[in-house]
């Protein structure tokens, strides 16, 4: 499949999280805002983040817009991000970690793909909210929190270096947005760690937003259309889709967030 040299997608501004400014989840480079929701009602998972992205990345269709790479991978190891101390009782932060992966095999390649495959990468994911001084685990929503000892299949896309007020990020690899990755534990997608908890297939399906399945005209989630199929599956079908129409005005809002690697 031929895809635009232009729908690559730059990288975009820091997060904007709850009262602080800072760079980390899934999302760090696709999404302009992530806010705290609530806990899981009835289990003892992590806290959801809810984030708003430039650009949607739930069906198939989001990954062929975006995506270099699909790959089968391990998180291997993990390193918590550092953040500056709360101010005082009552506040609440976001703490990253700094994930590194290793590719166990690439399903599949962008024919405009510039960047070799990657073998072995740290990407910055979602770790904790820090509520005075109490760390509790937080994971996206629709999304897998990417836990040590875990396979999943991601969605992979090169961010250029980005320049901010708070900070600057180096270029990098990464999802291609907050649900560009799933669980495959043992090759089967929907198996092993989603939103922070373990799952199988159905209970994958289940975890996804009812909602957004069923709006009309809108793509099943990936993790919806291909639980209980192989990684290899995903990347069979990927050619056959259209791929999402990028939004032009946050791709020009992205481009001017970004900057040269120094």
């Amino acid at each position: 499949m031929n895809l635009s040299k232009n729908t690559r997608r730059a990288i975009p501004p820091a997060l904007v999280a709850a009262a602080s400014v800072i760079a980390l989840g899934l999302a760090q480079h696709s999404a302009a805002e992530q806010s705290i929701a609530s806990p899981r009602a009835n289990s003892d998972g992590p806290v959801i983040l809810s984030a708003m992205e430039y650009y949607p990345s739930s069906s198939l269709a989001d990954w062929a817009a975006g995506a270099e790479y699909l790959v089968s991978a391990f998180v291997t190891s993990e390193a918590t991000q550092n953040v500056p101390p709360l101010d005082g009782e009552g506040d609440s932060q976001l703490i990253g970690r700094d994930i590194t992966i290793d590719t166990a095999e690439v399903l599949w390649r962008a024919d405009d793909s510039t960047h070799p495959a990657p073998s072995t990468f740290t990407m910055p994911v979602t770790g904790w909210v820090d509520q005075s001084g109490k760390l509790v685990e937080a994971a996206p929503d629709n999304g897998p929190r990417l836990e040590v000892g875990h396979e999943y299949v991601l969605a992979l896309t090169w961010y250029d270096a980005q320049c901010g007020e708070d900070g600057n990020s180096p270029a990098g690899w990464g999802a291609v947005g907050s649900e560009g990755a799933v669980p495959a534990d043992g090759g089967v997608v929907g198996e092993g760690e989603f939103e922070g908890v373990a799952v199988d297939p159905e209970a994958a399906v289940a975890a996804v937003t009812v909602a957004s399945q069923e709006a009309s005209g809108v793509a099943p989630q990936v993790v919806a259309e291909f639980s209980g199929d192989t990684p290899a599956a995903i990347a069979q079908k990927i050619d056959d889709v259209t791929p999402t129409v990028l939004n032009e005005n946050a791709e020009k809002m992205e481009s001017e967030a970004s900057c040269s690697a120094d």
